[in-house]
């Protein structure tokens, strides 16, 4: 017996042998459809043949013809299966073949055929992700793995593999991908600001889908148990909550539930005063963690349809000690279901003769078994009519010998009552029991000798390995065997999914026992052999061939276990471990496989577990459906009956009638239909099919599809509907039922590791800290194929541990209460103590009442307190330890135990200290060169004053230093602003920026592996992030769909900012070509640009200059963009701005075209536009920049002065310009590049978005034509009172940034450098003071919610703010809104996004832990309105106001022009 290699199939086929009138009977078996480049199977079977004989069997192709089987016997009978190899399809992936069948015996021949369809073998491929769902600023990662029909390896290159945003953006693409060994392993990380929702990952039509969602990480989850169902007549029902750690240990506290049943809405607007049913309960959970409900039936008035059908609630448990809450919710329905029955694995034909046996499962509305319970089991015509009574289990059996005396269909019903109760269960609004049967329709077997053959199949799933035994029953009237027989034998194929893979025989005895016994009876049995090749299903048929050529016939099904041939295992060693403890995982596979390994948090798995890579969805990645049936194009041409369509005009055009007499009656079962149910095709002379019996016109119905032009006359040409099969690779997402709440997002190990040749591999590593379960599991593919393992997991855990619970910040002079809560886990007590490290930024106050050493007894937890006061400014490490102490003092009767491992436990929680007002921010740059050969060196003083109303201690100041102009750009690529980046522009600087550096460094040869990942990494992170600011129509806008239209100047921005990232990472193709037709669109006849949408920024609305500056500034993306002069878009561009630039008149506006003049290579202009602006250049003290008009307003203090945005953005362009041209003015440009320097901030960019964009741009190209890798510098900062330090620059460290802090606050320092080469030289300054009040441009209100003092203790507040716009404009730019939150509060995240919702004047909110920004399209003189939420986590006593600040954002500092007002809290929280 061959060994079984697939999913599968058993075939028995029974052959009789005697010696009855010699006639030739024969039979070929054979797949109807066949893969190619795979072994196929094809049997014959022939009685009856005299002298020589000869069989072939060919598979006729339209290219080529192979021969099947060719056997030449001289034996009366012949039962033989040949293995044969299947050619490829002509063309294309399928094609239909003939089969021919070609028999000679005693000069007799017979030939005979059959279409069967050849297909490609399919490969197939799956993704596997390390987690179901991400949050923002995560990093995806993912394997992609292809796989042939037979498990092994599948494609070794993959052409493209695409990831997709929720709105169907590519965000992400890789080409040609190479396999190794069937996988590859890749990643993206995610934008911190993505498009939250579904993203998919697309690898040709296999999709695989998850989630980007934001979480909040909860300390324990809590549940709400109901029960499955609750009986309408039951008294009373139990409920459970229960609270959970993540590592599994009880949460000890208190609960509130409620449990309501709603009452049902009919319509809206309906007058009912039916209110819902709600009953509340609360109580104190026990030492598991737990407490049982018991709820009175009657409070839910369950008798009754007044309400929903269902029960639901919402539990919520509060930690002792911590006042920590989280909540919880559950459901059920009210079933009026007493008793449901149904048949299990039943045969749905019957053969008379044989008894017929059965099984009936019982059970109540919970789906529990019901023991002893009588089922009545009866048919229509009373040919049944039994009492049974089911077991333990719910089950009945029964076995009816009285099938001779059945006639025709027969309907089988199970009930536990003997009245049908139908549907009606509602009497008025009363609910009565309802009592669920079960039918079953039985069709006889088709058998003119009455001979039958029964296959008995076993219930449950088979192991994939061993023998199974698998009894055969028959039924022969001895008129069929004829009188002579002595001689049986049972022959028996085993097929998978459709294809042939074992056979073999057994004989059956022939007795004369009985005397005068009419017929012959009896069993035999044959043995499967069960293997990972026939997982997951079995099944079998039994034939006999009569002499009169009759067939018998039989099948039966048996389900195996899910299994490969490529076993896997994972295991780790140990398996419960220290957080932090070593530990190795260990993998087991077949020889040369290459594993997948994946370890995640368990809460990963439980967030999604339908996502878990599975056993079901390797073997589902190629369908074989359970259905009978052929393909359409090998159907056989007289299965049904005459079919002559005509067309029906009333209901469709081209609707088809299909004739009463189409559609056969289907009221028996026969030999052929078991073949069809297997997709097995037969050849044979026997007759295997029932008489074909029409249905009668006027019994029929009339039945209307749409007409199709493949369909031909009654023949082949019939396309059967059929269920259609599951797509490869489509991965459907049911809702979630219920919000998730609790979400840890490790994943701890994710890597491929082979092997070798002694199938195992070791992994080693330390445990994370994280206390928790960890889930790992390994998917491997080697040369036996493709293997998956069970899951197995890690518990890292300490037998006791203390948590601390503290407030993110707070401000000096503010006190909070620490909490240090001890759980201990282990079964006998421990007397612990714990320790708070002492700081010079907190200091302790006196707690009377304080112990900070107990006992603790098993599943017990202790909460230790400390009242802290914050006395001094900066960043603290609150550090706790606690200790299990060696002692003789009893705890609870017993003596404390010292555990062997982890006797204790330290934990270490930061703590912002912040000095309260508002921040303060300085800085003075100076690029500091000394040309080789000079002596003496280059000096600069600095003075550090502060105001005297700046809050005490809040003063610190440091200098820096670095051998590269770009240098502090790149070291604060992901901050260049100290300012929010919400909107479509703002997250440019976040972009732009990284490729002026990236190109810069390559030029210049300094581009290290670490800065290109990491700048790479913002490109990255900054393209999703701007997709989310994209609209339908190909353009861009500062707030994408929140906007009513597209802006021209910003999609003209993307589009330069976005091809020319083209080099360093994947942009969608698509994405640009859309905009670039977008901008098309926009031109008017002159060839410029029309302004569309709204521009942010009030520099580019000078009036006539307007639309020249905007059409300058579109030409230039353009052309930088990679689009030509010659481009019609831009030709024409050009000679709209030339006609125009004779008039243009502001220095802003004149900057642009010369810069553009100077990428078109239009000479002549561009020396007229460069002349015209050094006519109002400003040249002073070897710098050189440009006004705009009017000039701003002089600083008081003017060595700390930064230019405004408007200004450093002119300036810039004519430098691009200086530096673009043929010949490069490098005087000039120094002049300027000496100004520019000292406009930037102290994170290297400058006041806005595009001043910072230009400038980092045209300061690069600086760097780059002046760089030289020669130059050595010392640079000495000295103070009058002794501070000296000193900072080497060459061209070993000229990325490096020196820094050192200047103690002396106010004081006067110098710099001198000596050397030769440039340095960049920055000093900055930080102080806070109290909140300044000008309502010279806006003007703010802000109140808090509720005022008065509520009866109940606060955990929420409302925040109301009311502004509007006081300045000298009409309307102010982009206004933002930034409320800093008190101490112990953080926003509510639901809050925020309703504002966002109901006000349209609010375009966008970012929310961090201790801070809120709004941002606001504009602001007018009418005052607006908005209120939101905040959350207290934590009590912090002597609150001090937190600030609410209203500023421009591209004018900060317009006259003074920010409003800022403390948030004062209510004295109810301020002093509770």
């Amino acid at each position: 017996m061959v060994l079984l290699r697939a999913l599968g199939l058993a075939l028995v086929l029974l052959h009789l042998s005697g010696t009855l009138e010699a006639k030739l009977h024969y039979a070929v078996v054979f797949p109807s459809e066949m893969r190619c480049h795979s072994s196929e199977q094809a049997c014959v079977h022939l009685s009856g043949a005299e002298g020589d004989s000869r069989i072939q069997v060919t598979l006729n192709m339209a290219e080529r013809n192979s021969t099947v089987i060719e056997r030449n016997l001289r034996q009366k009978s012949l039962f033989s299966c040949v293995t044969f190899q299947v050619p490829p399809p002509s063309e294309g992936n399928e094609e239909v073949a003939t089969m021919e069948i070609l028999i000679e015996s005693a000069g007799e021949t017979i030939t005979n055929s059959s279409k069967v369809l050849v297909k490609r073998r399919r490969t197939s491929t799956f993704i596997q992700t390390d987690k179901a769902v991400y949050k923002p600023g995560q990093t995806v990662r993912f394997r992609v793995v292809s796989l042939k029909e037979n498990l092994q390896p599948g494609e070794n290159q993959i052409s493209v593999i695409q990831l997709q945003d929720p709105n169907k953006n590519r965000i992400a693409q890789w080409l040609d991908v190479t396999l190794t060994q069937g996988i590859a392993e890749l990643s993206l990380p995610l934008s911190p600001e993505p498009s939250l929702g579904e993203y998919s990952i697309h690898v040709g039509d296999t999709v695989h889908y998850f989630s980007v969602e934001e979480y909040v990480l909860p300390k324990f989850e809590v549940s709400f148990q109901f029960p499955k169902v609750v009986f309408f007549t039951s008294e009373q029902f139990q409920l459970k909550t229960c609270g959970r750690y993540t590592y599994g240990k009880p949460v000890q506290g208190t609960y509130k539930a409620t449990v309501c049943r709603k009452v049902i809405r009919y319509w809206w607007g309906h007058n009912d005063d039916r209110s819902d049913l709600c009953v509340d309960f609360s109580g104190k959970l026990d030492q598991s963690g737990c407490s049982t409900l018991t709820a009175t039936s009657e409070n839910f008035n369950l008798t009754y349809n007044t309400h929903e059908m269902g029960l639901e609630g919402t539990s919520t448990i509060t930690e002792g000690g911590t006042g920590v809450e989280y909540s919880g919710s559950g459901k059920t329905i009210i079933s009026s279901v007493v008793t449901s029955c149904s048949f299990l694995d039943a045969d749905s034909n019957y053969k008379p003769g044989i008894p017929y046996s059965g099984t009936v499962k019982v059970v109540d509305a919970n789906d529990d078994p019901i023991p002893n319970q009588i089922v009545y089991l009866t048919s229509h015509s009373n040919e049944v009519n039994k009492t049974l009574v089911s077991d333990e289990n719910g089950l009945a059996s029964f076995q009816l010998e009285n099938t001779a005396e059945w006639k025709g269909q027969l309907s089988l019903r199970a009930s536990t009552t003997t009245q049908d109760a139908g549907f009606d269960f509602l009497q008025g609004r009363l609910i009565t029991p309802n009592d669920v049967s079960a039918s079953l329709m039985l069709k006889p077997f088709h058998s003119p000798s009455k001979s039958f053959l029964k296959l008995h199949s076993q219930q449950g799933a088979l192991p994939c390995e061993g023998q199974r035994d698998v009894r055969v029953e028959y039924i022969i009237p001895n008129s069929a065997l004829g009188i002579e027989v002595k001689h049986m034998e049972l022959h028996y194929l085993v097929a998978s999914k459709g294809s042939v893979k074992d056979s073999g025989s057994v004989e059956v005895p022939i007795t004369s026992e009985g005397g005068g016994s009419s017929e012959l009876r009896g069993e035999v049995s044959i043995k499967l052999t069960l293997s990972a090749d026939v997982s997951p299903t079995l099944r079998a048929l039994a034939f006999i061939s009569l002499p009169n050529g009759e067939l018998v016939a039989d099948s039966a099904t048996f389900k195996l276990q899910r299994c490969f041939k490529n076993k896997v295992s994972v295991g780790f060693s140990p398996d419960e471990v220290l957080p932090g403890a070593d530990v190795s995982l260990q993998v087991q596979a077949a020889a040369g496989s290459l594993c997948g390994l994946r370890v995640v948090d368990q809460s990963v798995v439980l967030m999604k577990p339908d996502k878990e890579l599975t056993a079901d969805q390797i073997h589902n990645l190629f369908p074989f459906p359970d259905f009978g049936g052929y393909d359409a194009r090998v159907q056989d041409s007289d299965d049904h009956c005459p079919f002559y369509p005509w067309f029906h005009r009333p209901m469709w055009k081209r609707s088809i009638v299909l004739p009463p007499w189409h559609m056969p009656h289907e009221d028996e079962v026969d030999v052929y239909s078991l073949f069809k149910d297997m997709r097995l095709k037969i050849v044979t002379s026997a007759e295997i099919k029932k008489p074909l019996r029409c249905r009668e016109p006027e019994f029929a119905l009339q039945y209307n599809v749409l007409a199709h032009p493949r369909i031909a006359d009654a023949g082949d040409g019939l396309v059967r509907a059929m269920p259609k099969a599951v797509g490869v690779g489509n991965e459907l997402t049911e809702p979630a039922a219920e919000i998730i709440r609790a979400y840890f997002p490790e994943t701890w190990i994710w890597q491929l590791e082979p092997v070798g040749e002694s199938g195992r591999a070791e992994v080693h590593g330390s445990a994370p800290d994280t206390i928790t379960e960890w889930n790992a599991g390994a998917f491997c593919m080697g040369p036996s194929g493709f293997g998956i393992s069970p899951p197995t997991s890690l518990r890292a855990f300490q037998p006791f541990f203390v948590e601390l619970t503290l407030p993110y910040s707070v401000v000096r002079g503010e006190s909070f209460t620490l909490k240090a809560s001890v759980f201990n886990y282990l079964k006998q007590c421990i007397k612990v103590q714990t320790t708070l490290q002492p700081s010079l930024e907190l200091e302790q106050e006196p707690c009377a009442d304080c112990q900070y050493s107990s006992c603790i007894c098993a599943d017990e937890s202790k909460t230790f307190y400390w009242n802290l006061k914050a006395s001094n400014l900066g960043e603290v490490n609150i550090t706790v330890r606690t200790e299990a102490l060696n002692t003789q003092d009893m705890c609870n009767n017993e003596i404390p135990i010292v555990p062997k491992q982890g006797h204790s436990d330290t934990v270490i929680k930061p703590l912002l200290v912040q000095p309260g007002g508002v921040l303060i921010e300085k800085s003075h740059s100076s690029l500091i060169c000394s040309p080789e050969g000079e002596d003496h060196s280059k000096t600069e003083d600095i003075s550090l004053n502060v105001p005297e109303n700046i809050l005490e201690g809040s003063e610190r100041a440091y200098v820096t230093a670095l051998g590269d102009l770009m240098g502090t750009a790149m070291q604060n690529l992901d901050r260049l602003l100290a300012m929010p980046y919400g909107c479509g522009e703002q997250n440019m600087v976040l972009f732009a920026p990284n490729i002026f550096i990236l190109q810069y460094l390559e030029n210049t040869h300094q581009l290290s592996p670490e800065i290109q990942t990491k700048a790479k990494g913002f490109l990255e992170s900054g393209y999703q992030r701007q997709l989310t600011y994209k609209r339908n129509d190909g353009s861009y806008s500062a707030f994408g769909s929140r906007d009513p239209e597209g802006n021209t100047w910003l999609t003209a921005f993307v589009v330069k900012s976005f091809s020319k990232a083209r080099p360093y990472i994947f942009i969608d193709g698509d994405h640009l070509n859309h905009s670039f037709s977008w901008l098309k669109d926009k031109r008017q006849r002159s060839g410029c640009f029309r302004s569309v949408g709204k521009l942010f920024n009030n520099a580019m609305k000078g009036g006539v200059d307007d639309e020249i500056s905007l059409s300058a500034y579109v030409t230039i993306a353009l052309m930088e963009a990679g689009l030509s002069k010659e481009d019609p878009m831009v030709s024409d561009a050009l000679s709209c701005l030339r006609k125009a630039a004779r008039k243009v008149s502001s220095a802003y506006t004149q900057a642009l075209l010369a810069y553009t003049f100077t990428l078109s290579d239009d000479t002549k202009h561009r020396e007229k536009l460069l002349a015209k602006l050094e006519e109002k250049a400003v040249r002073k003290d070897g710098q050189l920049h440009w006004e705009r008009k009017p000039a701003s307003k002089a600083s008081d203090l003017p060595y700390w002065y930064r230019a405004p945005s408007a200004e450093v953005e002119l300036t810039s362009y004519a430098l691009l310009a200086l530096l673009s041209g043929p010949n490069k003015d490098l005087g000039k440009a120094s002049e300027i590049v000496n100004w520019l320097s000292k406009q930037q901030n102290p994170y290297g960019g400058f006041s806005s978005t595009q001043d910072t964009v230009v400038a980092l741009q045209a300061l690069a190209e600086y760097a780059e034509a002046t760089f030289s890798d020669k130059g050595d510098v010392t640079v000495t900062v000295t103070s009058k009172t002794g501070f000296h330090q000193q900072f080497h620059v060459d061209q070993t460290n000229r990325l490096l940034l020196q820094k050192a802090s200047l103690p002396d606050i106010p004081g006067e320092y110098s710099l001198s450098a000596t050397g030769s080469g440039c340095v960049y030289v920055q000093t900055v300054l930080r102080y806070n003071i109290p909140p300044p009040r000008s309502d010279a441009t806006f003007s703010v209100r802000v109140e808090t919610q509720p005022q008065q003092c509520p009866q109940e203790p606060m955990k929420q507040m409302g925040i109301d703010i009311y502004i509007q716009y006081t300045g000298s404009r009409e309307k102010s730019n982009m206004a933002l809104v930034e409320v800093k939150m008190l101490s112990g509060f953080t926003p509510d995240k639901k809050s925020i996004d309703q504002v966002i919702r109901w006000n349209n004047f609010i375009m966008w909110s970012e929310t961090q832990t201790d801070k809120v920004t709004f941002y606001l399209s504009e602001l007018g003189r009418h005052p607006v309105n908005f209120s939101f939420m905040v959350e207290q986590e934590v009590l912090v006593k002597n609150l001090r106001p937190a600030i609410v600040k209203v500023y421009d954002y591209y004018e900060p500092d317009e006259d003074t022009g920010n409003i800022i007002q403390g948030v004062e809290a209510p004295r109810y929280i301020r002093d509770p």
